[in-house]
């Protein structure tokens, strides 16, 4: 029987509220009557501080001691602000009772329910938003976390009783605790999409990041259940089955074992594929989002959600903003933008994606490298994925401190490898670059897809429209 919810505070203030998954939360708190405040940086995440704002919460710019004279009856602090933050320090010294996000929604909401975890490298928010569609739909009514925000235009959080669906990435919880976000959520399911050695400023080896998957695999009860996604790719899974107390079915495996996913294939406006004797369509391409859709279907089936039933409630799935958004699509051009498939393996299964919706074209991929420079074992796979493309642009990201940027002599040195082996690959310094290079080289039937920083995607956006726009001007002078 589930335990009596502990009654919220009546003020609660968010330090680092336009993130992701405290902006999410946020709005779920405040429709329950509390009264909600927060602060970030200045002049960023400006699409998630217009989303709050329209729900009549307003993000204090820049942090101060002055947001807290209210003082709040508690303080949730987001995971990348410690120690010379002028809030957090006044929280420290006026003894403010604050938690991290995952121990704040484990201490309220998640203690006493019914658990599903979607983590790993990639694809937990598609995943997430997938399992959330099937328990919705079978009129489960769950509560869930998803770390983006659905095409179909539902909130990316939603606060429920007895069952929640929660994405949750394995990196630090606060400045001073190592341990990874994901232990707090209390698992019955975990769905593992993927684990690559993918955030060397997290985990200094792979090692390291196994350790972290098995502490929470070690949380679940011998009646719950791991699935593990992309089997073909993923390092560890046999450390991480060894330490599984309860039941393992695994995804896509290279030696056709475990749940197949059958007769993948291309239709129009989408994608279907078989599993389990159901026929699923999504309108999200990509077999990896097959694999997503099954690996949900796994956790809903846990859950007493039949095959067919998963199917049908995925019906027309449209994906999540901010992974492989159609930025530009006219006679001349096509353009795509993506703002977290930055490693080898995600750039393979975009470009093949791409390859399936636009046969017989030009693909250029317009790459922001991020992180990939810091793993030794992910060289040989990036030059493998980049030379699938038919022209790589190479650009650098100057980092703010959220991600590790690549330096120019990682990227100089990246072209010139990638040309040795016959790939046709520039380096164009800073993305802004691309409002002059693109227009000279694209040609009509072009495919662009931008691999960029989630704070790079307007700027994408408007190299797009710009070299389009060109394109078109192009056409036109020569049709005449």
């Amino acid at each position: 029987m589930r335990r009596k919810m502990t009654p919220l505070p009546d003020h609660i203030h968010f330090i680092g509220g336009c993130g992701r998954a405290m902006s999410g939360v946020m709005a779920a708190i405040a429709n329950r009557g509390v009264r909600v405040t927060g602060s970030d940086e200045e002049n960023t995440y400006g699409p998630t501080r217009h989303w709050l704002a329209k729900k009549g919460i307003a993000i204090s710019a820049g942090f101060n001691s002055r947001n807290l004279d209210t003082q709040p009856g508690l303080v949730v602090i987001g995971r990348q602000h410690g120690r010379g933050n002028a809030e957090v320090e006044y929280v420290l010294e006026k003894r403010i009772p604050y938690l991290s996000l995952p121990e704040f929604l484990c201490f309220y909401f998640l203690n006493g329910s019914r658990n599903i975890l979607v983590t790993g490298s990639k694809g937990k928010t598609t995943t997430t938003a997938m399992l959330a569609k099937i328990l919705e739909s079978a009129g489960m009514a769950p509560g869930y976390m998803i770390g983006g925000m659905p095409r179909s235009g539902i909130d990316p959080v939603k606060l429920g009783r007895t069952t929640y669906v929660l994405e949750a990435d394995d990196y630090s919880t606060l400045w001073w605790n190592d341990n990874p976000k994901a232990v707090y959520c209390r698992p019955e399911v975990v769905v593992l999409c993927n684990s690559f050695h993918d955030h060397p400023e997290h985990h200094a080896n792979p090692d390291v990041r196994l350790r972290h998957f098995t502490a929470l695999i070690e949380q679940l009860p011998q009646s719950g259940l791991l699935v593990l996604a992309d089997c073909r790719n993923s390092i560890g899974l046999d450390r991480l089955m060894a330490v599984a107390p309860c039941p393992v079915r695994i995804v896509d495996t290279a030696d056709g074992s475990g749940e197949a996913i059958l007769g993948y294939r291309k239709v129009e406006k989408g994608a279907v594929f078989e599993w389990n004797d159901a026929e699923f369509f999504l309108e999200a391409v990509g077999r990896m989002h097959a694999r997503n859709a099954v690996s949900a279907a796994i956790a809903a089936q846990h859950f007493g959600v039949a095959a067919d039933a998963a199917a049908a409630a995925l019906s027309g799935f449209q994906g999540v903003a901010g992974r492989m958004d159609r930025a530009l699509s006219t006679r001349d051009l096509d353009a795509y933008i993506d703002g977290y498939g930055y490693l080898p393996e995600s750039l393979a299964e975009n470009m093949s994606a791409l390859r399936d919706m636009h046969p017989q074209r030009r693909h250029i991929l317009i790459y922001q490298l991020l992180i990939v420079d810091g793993i030794p074992e992910a060289q040989k796979p990036l030059h493998i994925s980049l030379a699938g493309w038919d022209k790589v642009l190479i650009a650098s990201y100057r980092s703010a401190g959220l991600m590790v940027a690549a330096g120019d002599g990682y990227l100089l040195g990246l072209e010139a490898t990638l040309r040795e082996r016959g790939v046709d690959a520039t380096y164009i310094g800073p993305l802004e670059n691309g409002l002059t290079v693109l227009p000279g080289l694209v040609e009509t039937g072009d495919v662009l897809f931008f691999s960029v920083h989630p704070r790079s995607t307007d700027l994408a956006l408007r190299i797009a429209h710009h070299t389009g726009a060109h394109e078109n001007t192009h056409h036109q002078q020569y049709a005449r």
